[in-house]
């Protein structure tokens, strides 16, 4: 990261205020150990409910 890319994240964050300005929905999932393609080897991963992802994207605002 360069030097103006962490300029132009401190300058974004400035006047940011969490309790106004940022709203998230939380996802239960299960973990389960899978087969990795990147790693290339097993890696425990949580599995999240794609019908609950897309319910939270139709319906978040």
């Amino acid at each position: 990261m360069s030097t103006s890319d962490m300029l132009s994240l401190g300058l974004s964050a400035k006047n940011f205020d969490p309790k106004t300005q940022l709203v998230y929905q939380q996802i239960r999932g299960k973990g389960k150990k899978l087969y990795e393609d990147i790693l290339k080897a097993n890696n425990y991963q949580i599995v999240i409910s794609q019908d609950q992802v897309k319910d939270i994207a139709v319906n978040f605002q």
